[in-house]
């Protein structure tokens, strides 16, 4: 890629993520997304998220994101969903 492309390229990237600052509102349209802050597997499975996502998530290690509710083996996996939106965010900018 030249040097122009790559500027377009840039300036493309940073208006696209202006455009979505200004529809989603900020921390309102998070609030909008996920009805919880902390959220269950199976809750965010249904608000469409595939539960492969989610189990890598998991098992990256980062407590912040997801955390088992006990030490019991059957216990749910729970979600911080805020940290899970800087993750989803981050793993798409990176694509």
């Amino acid at each position: 890629m030249d040097a122009e492309t790559k500027e377009l390229l840039k300036t493309l990237i940073d208006k696209v993520d202006r455009l979505e600052k200004l529809i989603s509102g900020g921390d309102a349209a998070l609030n909008n997304k996920y009805p919880r802050q902390v959220m269950r597997l199976k809750e965010l499975e249904k608000l469409g998220f595939e539960r492969a996502w989610l189990l890598r998530v998991y098992r990256i290690g980062n407590r912040k994101v997801a955390w088992k509710a006990s030490n019991a083996s059957n216990s749910p996996i729970l979600y911080d969903t805020y940290e899970l939106e800087k993750v989803r965010k981050a793993q798409c900018v990176g694509r």
